[in-house]
Formats: C-alpha cells, sequence, structure tokens
C-alpha cells in the first residue's frame, strides 16, 4: 500500500534500514544501461543501475533514482529525487487496463515520458 511504501522511504530516508554510506553506494551508478542489448525496458539515456535501483543522470536535472516493478496485478513506479527530498508514486491495478484502458496508457505515457501522475512529499 502507499501508506507502507512511505513507511519504508522514510525508513529508506532515516537510515535505519540501511547506513547512509550503503544507500550512497546503492544510489550510484554502477552499470549503464543506455545501449544495453540487454535491457530493452530500461535502455534509457543517461541511465545505468545501481545496487537495486535504476539511476538516471541527466546533466541540468536532478538526480533520479528509480525501480518499477509488478505482481501480475498490480504495478508501481517508485522515482525518488534525493538531493530535492520528493518521492514519487504510482500505484495501478493492472485491471484497469480491461476497464479503463485509457486511464493504463496514460499511465505508461506518463511514466515514459518521465512525468509526474502522483506526487508525495514529506
Amino acid at each position: 500500500s502507499i501508506n507502507e511504501f512511505v513507511k519504508w522511504e522514510k525508513a529508506l530516508r532515516n537510515n535505519i534500514i540501511i547506513s547512509d554510506s550503503l544507500k550512497q553506494i546503492a544510489h550510484s551508478a554502477i552499470t549503464p544501461v543506455s545501449g544495453s542489448t540487454f535491457s530493452s525496458y530500461q535502455n534509457r539515456p543517461h541511465t545505468s543501475y545501481g545496487y537495486g535501483w535504476f539511476i538516471e543522470e541527466v546533466p541540468g536535472w536532478p538526480k533520479k533514482v528509480y525501480h518499477t516493478g509488478d505482481n501480475g496485478g498490480f504495478q508501481i513506479y517508485a522515482g525518488r529525487f534525493p538531493e530535492k527530498e520528493i518521492l514519487v508514486l504510482v500505484f495501478v491495478i493492472l485491471y484497469m487496463m480491461l476497464i479503463h484502458p485509457f486511464l493504463f496508457f496514460l499511465f505508461l505515457f506518463f511514466i515514459y515520458l518521465n512525468l509526474v501522475l502522483v506526487l508525495y512529499c514529506f
């Protein structure tokens, strides 16, 4: 749920789950995925993979640390802008695709453009 994810985010920010030094390593670009033949989904310019998160560093923009996921019934996008202390969460129930295909494709379009659908700042 969103509430559980926010608790998780607060624990990460407050270095309860992992230390700040480990978090900095995890949020560092380790393996470039731009131009990768192995990752067509995340094959985006200025994007690398850290330890558990994708890292996007576009010149002139704040660093974005993000990940997506699904379990067959739900889709999530979690994007962090650590320097700005902003977390962007988008949760979608995949059956929306059957009931409201426009909303589902709008969700995918916004993710593709890296725009914000839901902004939760604390």
